[in-house]
């Protein structure tokens, strides 16, 4: 970590700031209809999950308070660490660049930070984007960060990096891998919240299979719930079948009468499509009154047919960024791979760990216009490094090209 970032502190001035580039009155308006859709659509063991459409940083932003990095009690949605130090680190980075974005003509720069952080598929990658640039520019070399202008040259560089006499682009991406797959984990969190609260307002215990023949979108959850309603709203037995061209649906009904799913039974079931598990979730949800001897379960197991491996997703994201570049200066090439939840258990297995060194190679071999590639995640099993059966785990992996001397030396691996 940088020693800029190390500094950053979530004061009321800087929390300030964020509220009026994301815009007060657009915020609230937003957080009135996340309560309301809480009211509905939540039970209080998933409180916290919230629409896809609402960017993870806005409720964040509103529930912080100034003062010392503490775990929030009440962190609208799922943030993997500590939400407020990385709300701290954030703004920290958006003050650094101030004299930049905020000089640039027609408000495009505030305008482009209030898209940022208004859409969730943007936010993440101008967080690393901005610690990149922080990072780069706290190790003293001169740093634009062309990012921050959206009149920038599409496929031109994010960043522009002077080292002295050599000026490297840099490029970057971050990107959730369960994006490529079938359902990112929002939509999931989303899903599995409203999933929850159907089964509670049932009375009853039903586990529900879902398998993704496709992508699936917000519009195609809500298609989905609506149908699954239906189902739960007749009071199935045993077994319901949903079949359409994007998922195929079974809704069984738990317990310990003969005519229904025992647990048992169903541990059996979840064991034989364990290999194609995208997501797994069981949720004990309190008594419906106060009479219940023990509480419902809502249970849901997502798979997925369409599973290619971490390994080939960041591979091809680099080699993407690489090929829609159009700058004449060297490149270096940043992907970060941004996940809630450890997902390395079913793309592809646990043990299959991506054969960087290997393609490392090749890759400086194809494109020798690339001096660096950083690679970089929030789980520190996705870059194994080592010989052998000796290997190293690490959220960061930097690899300077064979084929070029010396680049950006005082660089280093940071948390980017």
């Amino acid at each position: 970590m940088s020693p800029l970032e190390q500094s950053g502190e979530l004061t009321a001035e800087r929390l300030e700031l964020l509220a009026s580039i994301i815009g007060r009155d657009w915020s609230e308006d937003h957080l009135r209809e996340y309560q309301s859709f809480r009211e509905r659509y939540s039970v209080p063991s998933r409180w916290w999950h919230r629409p896809p459409e609402l960017s993870a940083i806005i409720p964040l932003a509103y529930s912080a308070k100034p003062g010392p990095r503490v775990f929030l009690d009440d962190p609208y949605g799922v943030w993997r660490g500590d939400p407020t130090g990385i709300l701290a680190r954030l703004l920290a980075s958006v003050v650094e660049f101030k004299g930049y974005w905020d000089r640039l003509p027609e408000g495009r720069g505030l305008n482009n930070l209030r898209y940022a952080f208004r859409n969730p598929w943007r936010f993440f990658s101008i967080r690393h984007e901005l610690r990149l640039a922080t990072h780069i520019k706290a190790s003293d070399y001169h740093v634009a960060p062309l990012f921050l202008n959206p009149s920038s040259n599409k496929g031109g560089a994010d960043i522009v990096v002077n080292d002295g006499d050599k000026t490297y682009d840099v490029q970057c991406k971050s990107r959730n891998p369960s994006v490529a797959y079938d359902m990112p984990y929002d939509l999931f969190q989303f899903f599995a919240g409203r999933w929850t609260r159907l089964v509670e307002d049932s009375g009853r215990s039903y586990f529900l299979f879902l398998d993704l023949k496709q992508k699936l979108d917000a519009k195609g959850v809500n298609q989905l719930l609506d149908e699954i309603r239906t189902i739960i709203n007749a009071k199935p037995k045993m077994l319901s079948q949903l079949q359409s061209d994007g998922w195929s649906v079974e809704i069984m009904e738990i317990g310990n009468s003969p005519s229904l799913v025992s647990p048992h039974d169903l541990t059996q079931i979840m064991s034989s499509k364990a290999d194609a598990s995208l997501y797994s979730d069981i949720e004990l949800i309190r008594p419906i009154s106060a009479l219940s001897k023990s509480p419902h379960i809502a249970g849901c197991h997502i798979t997925g047919s369409r599973q290619h491996g971490l390994d080939h997703y960041v591979f091809n994201t680099a080699e993407d960024e690489t090929k829609t570049h159009s700058g004449n200066n060297p490149l270096i090439v940043s992907v970060n791979v941004y996940q809630e939840v450890d997902i390395s258990a079913y793309m592809n297995g646990p043990r299959v760990q991506p054969k960087y060194a290997v393609w490392c190679k090749r890759f400086f071999t194809k494109y020798p216009n690339v001096a660096m590639l950083v690679l970089s995640s929030n789980f520190d099993r996705y870059f194994q490094t080592g010989k052998g059966n000796v290997a190293l785990a690490t959220k960061y992996l930097l690899v300077e090209s064979p084929y070029w001397d010396n680049v950006l030396p005082h660089l280093g691996v940071a948390d980017v």
